[in-house]
């Protein structure tokens, strides 16, 4: 090999990891942007909710999207001043499908436990947040008890 040569590949080596590492930082900039917008609550939400889904399956970011989520859909349960709002009730389904299709781990588990708390209460007749009805609510019940039950029997 000619020196050339070994340095024509060495040169393409570096390029393509610094196009990866920007490509990372770039991922990285529009995931945080993405949580921003579930921060800013109401329309913005529903943005950053979509944008939290294409991160969904990236295991890199999924216990910061868990963690997110479930505080999100425990303001939607508790605090939130929106009560009928059909947009906010569509957010927090989309919100509990999401957290359904993913058992708790590590770090994880708190949080689910606290999101279980919370539907419990809410089921108990605590007052607040989105106007969900008793049959909706027990199944999320149900289906927390399982993840997190899975989870910490193991």
């Amino acid at each position: 090999m000619t020196s050339g040569l070994v340095g024509g590949v060495v040169g393409l080596i570096v390029g393509l990891v610094g196009a990866e590492i920007n490509r990372r930082h770039k991922a990285d900039e529009l995931f945080f942007k993405a949580l921003e917008f579930v921060k800013r609550g109401t329309q913005n939400r529903n943005v950053g909710i979509s944008a939290v889904e294409l991160y969904w399956g990236r295991k890199r970011r999924r216990p910061l999207c868990v963690g997110f989520m479930v505080g999100s859909a425990i303001y939607l349960l508790r605090e939130s001043g929106q009560g009928a709002a059909a947009h906010e009730r569509f957010n927090l389904d989309r919100i509990m499908a999401l957290l359904s299709k993913y058992a708790p781990k590590g770090e994880s588990v708190p949080h689910y436990c606290a999101l279980l708390e919370a539907v419990k209460a809410k089921r108990a007749g605590r007052r607040g947040g989105i106007v969900v009805d008793d049959d909706q609510l027990e199944e999320w019940e149900k289906q927390l008890n399982r993840l997190t039950k899975r989870q910490t029997s193991s």
